[in-house]
């Protein structure tokens, strides 16, 4: 039965991994605009990596073969509601905000540089982000100047610790001032897309300029909550390693059948605000249970195992249309479970309590709006960790639907 479900995983995850391999390269309606000037209508590959690159792929028909531009021959490329990106030549702070990277100048270590920026918002005052592997960096310009970043850099102190080097306040301050702020809320304003892209927002409305601030621009962290009961299908089989080498291979062999049990988790979901909400971290509190008895010639075993356990897993999602999408988890599951009461009593000594050790989990499934349905396989969990010579094989496959209610 077990081998059985085995296949069927395997098989599902293909038919996932077949049916993504047509869902997730997508081609947009976009547009490029050359040196000369020539705005170029297109289709182009809607990667929404976090890192900006210089370059990107193309197709002039659906159908065609993807090509390549680069910064070198285009001024302006985007995806119509989506995002755009414009070439400027810049100095850049390449400074690392990382810890182990710091040294005590608080001044911008400046590189010039020739990079697309993504546009966060347009209007009299415009807003532009970078980012790549160690870098995040944003720019802005008024009236059409050429974009300047706006200086924000962690940089060592005495004893070993930080300050920031925050002048992008004082450059907005004097350069694109809001009446209607005043410098004390300045301080609170944070170098954070989502602060910024507001503040250029406001400047622009009390300005009376129009504006663009698409909100695809701004990545958002998402939390679901959902509720997942299910069936698993359970089996286990006890051993003493020891009293077997002494004696026959079955001597001490308990094998418990197969069977069907209910489970029911909560699982609190957060998507990561990039690559396209692709990706999630995922905690599933499970309550669990397996009751049953077997017999090996005038030996019986019995086993009550309630728990909640807890996994922790990453969720990679393949986004098929507005409605449908698919999905791959992988879980660990610690020990550190509660269990009420749990088991494993023989009729010749005493009970053992269920000390259980860590497992896995793989599994995947698909989601239709809010109701999602999965196959998930765990692998062999230890059951009596602590009992020197006893070992168990314990596995389960489950079946779950799910309701995101948040």
């Amino acid at each position: 039965m077990i081998l059985l479900m085995k296949k069927i995983i395997f098989l599902f995850i293909l038919f996932i991994l077949f049916t993504s391999s047509y869902g997730q390269i997508k081609y947009d309606k976009g547009y490029f605009i050359n040196n000369n000037n020539q705005r170029i209508e297109c289709f182009i590959k809607n990667t929404d990596t976090r890192y900006t690159s210089n370059t990107f792929q193309f197709k002039i028909n659906s159908n065609d073969l993807p090509q390549k531009k680069g910064i070198e021959s285009v001024k302006e490329y985007g995806i119509y509601d989506n995002v755009k990106f414009i070439r400027f030549i810049v100095n850049i702070d390449i400074s690392s905000n990382k810890i182990d990277k710091l040294n005590y100048d608080k001044s911008p270590k400046w590189s010039q540089k020739q990079l697309f920026l993504k546009v966060l918002v347009e209007g009299k005052a415009k807003l532009y982000y970078y980012e790549e592997e160690d870098l995040k960096r944003f720019f802005y310009s008024v009236s059409d100047t050429l974009a300047k970043q706006l200086i924000y850099k962690k940089y060592l102190i005495e004893g070993g610790n930080t300050d920031i080097n925050s002048k992008f306040r004082q450059q907005l301050w004097l350069d694109v001032k809001n009446p209607a702020v005043n410098m004390k809320s300045m301080e609170y304003l944070k170098y954070e897309e989502n602060d910024l892209v507001k503040y250029f927002v406001a400047y622009n409305k009390y300005a009376g300029n129009s504006f663009i601030a698409n909100t695809n621009y701004t990545r958002k962290e998402v939390i679901n909550l959902k509720i997942t009961p299910g069936l698993s299908n359970t089996s286990l089989s006890v051993i003493n390693s020891y009293y077997n080498q002494l004696a026959s291979l079955s001597y001490l062999y308990f094998k418990f059948n197969s069977k069907i049990n209910y489970r029911i988790g909560l699982e609190l979901e957060y998507i990561f605000p990039f690559n396209k909400n692709k990706w999630g971290f995922v905690i599933e509190p499970t309550y669990q249970n397996f009751n049953a008895s077997t017999q090996n010639s005038n030996k019986v075993a019995t086993i009550k195992f309630n728990s909640l356990e807890f996994p922790i897993g990453l969720r990679h999602y393949f986004h098929l249309n507005e409605n449908y999408k698919i999905f791959l988890n992988g879980y660990f599951i610690s020990n550190l479970s509660l269990k009420f009461n749990s088991s494993i009593n023989f009729n010749f000594q005493s009970p053992f309590k269920i000390t259980t050790g860590n497992s896995f989990a793989i599994g995947g499934g698909a989601y239709f709006k809010k109701i999602s349905a999965e196959v998930r396989y765990y692998t062999k969990r230890e059951l009596l960790f602590e009992y020197g010579y006893w070992t168990t094989d314990y596995h389960r496959f489950a079946l779950l639907l799910g309701y995101r209610f948040l």
